[in-house]
């Protein structure tokens, strides 16, 4: 299965390579690629200084935005649910890049993914396996496909802890499943 764009991956957020452009003096304009690649202009300012803070504090450059996500449950099939549960309670088959665990008191499955994002440059980097291996081992240990799609998508997005729970909102582009 090809790698999502970054367009269609409803855990991306963003924007990408922001940068300052002094327009007309004194004004200076932000500017931010989307998740597409269109450059976005974002605002003005009218110092470079207090333009460069904007884009700092717009860019996330501490790599700690968007990395612990909480999602319904629902965006998994009833299986996949069952599947993690499982997978908390048991020691993680190796080479599987992800630990399952339960949240106390509460229904809630947590997942912890590492070595994000699962593309085949830092796949191969990491762990010297493509994307594709990745799927294929978790396809070997009986993991449902939509589980595999969500994983997939949120690695890509660079998501660290990704929480699956029947209270938490939907997230718009995922599919939805109706439990039995």
């Amino acid at each position: 299965m090809s790698q999502s764009s970054n367009a269609s991956n409803p855990f991306v957020r963003g924007y990408l390579n922001l940068r300052v452009v002094q327009t007309q003096a004194p004004v200076y304009a932000i500017y931010g690629d989307d998740v597409d690649g269109r450059a976005v202009h974002i605002g003005d300012a009218d110092s470079e200084q207090a333009a460069q803070a904007v884009a700092q504090r717009l860019g996330f450059s501490t790599g700690i935005y968007s990395r612990c996500w909480e999602i319904s449950s629902a965006h998994l099939c009833e299986s996949s649910n069952h599947y993690l549960m499982q997978l908390a309670d048991i020691a993680t088959p190796e080479r599987f890049l992800l630990i399952a665990f339960r949240i106390p008191y509460s229904p809630a499955i947590g997942v912890k993914l590492m070595a994000t994002p699962w593309t085949d440059a830092n796949l191969l980097h990491v762990d010297g396996i493509t994307a594709d291996d990745l799927r294929q081992i978790h396809r070997d240990k009986g993991m449902p496909d939509d589980l595999t799609q969500v994983l997939f998508l949120a690695s890509e997005a660079d998501v660290r802890i990704l929480i699956f729970d029947a209270d938490a909102p939907l997230l718009p582009g995922l599919p939805v499943y109706e439990l039995e």
